[in-house]
């Protein structure tokens, strides 16, 4: 199969490839992607050009599959560490192809096909991958409540998007796992005692990196025994920040959200009724 070229809204300005050649890559996929790189990155021709040449040699680094061998002593902080730092060691994606499809409609079942190729190809992956990648790493441990967090912001007229993978442990604590270009927009330990608290800890990096924040979706928690044809539940609410409502408002609204959260249902979850 050829490689074509998809424009995926992470922004509404920079286009990037999808990989439809399968793996292992094909030599025109990766000619594509450097003739890309290059046209993105015209300052940085020599370096680009001496990895693809690098590349030429077939020389590749196999990462190890993670391993995890969660004792009774073991704490949720620990276990969620070492999933972090198997999402660091794939490493987030700069080079301007996205090496995976994802179908974010598809079965959960179905996406653990996706996690066996992401892990055995061992690339560099994105927001989208790293979520997906950490809801089936965190699989099993029922102590934990995961739920997807999308932010959607605006910088210099473009719109960004982002995900990650939000954790309530039966401590009661909130964190999150994830990758992202920005190191305070993705992992955030188990050190937060509420979900607003955990969401205004995001909102400040936006602001730090002078992005204006403009929604919030968290999604319902996701079951750690899926049904045949059970998928992700990304929308369970939704937060506009640019609709003229008060951080109270906000905090309050995620107050009652994180409530929803601490409950113990898993199956046939109800949205609850807050405007959007």
């Amino acid at each position: 199969m050829v490689m074509k070229r998809n424009i995926f809204k992470m922004s509404d300005y920079v286009p990037f490839f999808t990989n439809k050649s399968g793996f292992p890559i094909n030599a025109e996929t990766w000619k594509s992607m450097f003739d890309f790189c290059l046209k993105q990155n015209s300052d940085c021709k020599k370096q680009i050009t001496d990895l693809y040449e690098s590349s030429q040699e077939n020389v590749t680094l196999k990462k190890p599959l993670p391993m995890f061998r969660v004792n009774k002593t073991e704490t949720a902080e620990i276990f969620l560490n070492k999933v972090q730092n198997y999402l660091n060691s794939l490493e987030y994606n700069y080079t301007g192809m996205q090496f995976f499809q994802v179908n974010r409609g598809a079965s959960i079942i179905r996406l653990g096909e996706l996690v066996k190729t992401i892990m055995l190809a061992s690339l560099p992956i994105k927001c989208l991958e790293a979520t997906i990648l950490a809801i089936f790493l965190t699989q099993g441990q029922e102590y934990l409540k995961r739920f997807t967090m999308s932010f959607v912001s605006e910088f210099n007229g473009n719109v960004f998007r982002h995900v990650v993978l939000g954790i309530y442990s039966s401590s009661g604590l909130f964190g999150a796992l994830g990758l992202s270009r920005r190191e305070n927009l993705m992992y955030k330990p188990l050190n937060f005692p509420s979900l607003s608290l955990l969401i205004n800890n995001y909102t400040e990096a936006y602001h730090g990196h002078y992005h204006k924040l403009l929604r919030v979706k968290i999604g319902l928690p996701i079951s750690h025994r899926p049904y045949m044809l059970e998928k992700i539940p990304w929308k369970g609410v939704v937060i506009p920040f640019n609709k003229g409502y008060t951080k109270k408002d906000i905090n309050n609204i995620l107050d009652q959200y994180s409530r929803f959260i601490h409950s113990k249902q898993q199956k046939n979850n109800k949205i609850l009724p807050i405007e959007k």
